[in-house]
């Protein structure tokens, strides 16, 4: 027997690949009533093998109406190219700088699978693959809605796409490790593969470690739409409230005049 149909719910179950901005996407789990319902069960760092080797994380969340999986990928490019050599340490030595006068906005996005193949979003996508990295949730798990608040606090930490140290290794490590560490994820490392984690080719790429000031950012943002979420429900409420103590006020008015 087949799995029953997942609902439609775009932001996490569309009728074909979908494509979105992290903070579109974000926008869009914010309005969904059941967002803070859906939970995500594992999330896994992937290389692509190819010439590029482009590293970005696959994500698993259960919905409570679904027994499938919501699956997506989220990924940083940038919006313009720039050639992957000029990733190379002898590169930057060679021309003294590799770094763009102005450079291009990041492209930071989540595709999501319509049937739950993930094929269609890895290899699909970015061509034959492996993962590096699993990380899995025994007891805190983050919501869809957290998971996209973290996408969102961590384009604007760093809204730019540089080859020297914002780029797609620096955008997926960066999510994985301070999921990792804000819910005490368990990581389990792939010891097969050959492939190595934020390296180009063999070049390991050196930058500073931004997740304590990624996780302070996240808490406060949350906190942010948390305020916002009880703010707006407030305001829905304001009505309802107003109307029982009008309807209040006529019943004690008409049980004094009788």
């Amino acid at each position: 027997m087949s799995d029953p149909p997942a609902p439609h719910i775009p932001p996490l179950f569309p009728t074909i690949t979908q494509r979105s901005h992290v903070k579109d996407w974000g926008v869009s789990i914010r309005a969904l009533p059941d967002a803070s319902l859906c939970m995500v069960d594992s999330i896994e760092l992937k290389k692509s093998i190819g010439s590029k080797q482009h590293e970005y994380i696959l994500v698993r969340v259960r919905h409570p109406d679904s027994t499938r999986f919501a699956i997506f990928i989220v990924d940083r490019c940038p919006s313009s190219k720039i050639s992957i050599r000029r990733l190379m340490p002898s590169q930057s030595i060679t021309s003294g700088s590799c770094s763009p006068s102005s450079p291009p906005a990041a492209s930071d996005t989540v595709t999501i699978s319509p049937d739950g193949d993930e094929s269609k979003i890895t290899a699909g996508q970015h061509g034959p693959c492996e993962t590096l990295s699993t990380l899995t949730l025994p007891v805190l798990h983050p919501t869809v809605l957290d998971f996209s608040t973290l996408l969102e606090v961590v384009n604007s930490h760093a809204p730019f796409y540089t080859v020297e140290e914002y780029q797609c290794y620096w955008y997926a490590g960066a999510t994985f490790e301070v999921i990792k560490l804000e819910y005490n994820a368990t990581e389990t490392v792939n010891t097969s593969t050959k492939l190595k984690r934020a390296s180009c080719k063999g070049y390991p790429l050196k930058k500073e470690d931004t997740t304590p000031a990624l996780k302070k950012e996240f808490t406060a943002r949350k906190c942010l739409y948390a305020k916002e979420r009880e703010d707006q429900q407030r305001a829905r409420d304001a009505p309802l409230v107003a109307v029982g103590s009008f309807r209040f006020e006529c019943c004690f008015q008409l049980i004094i005049n009788i």
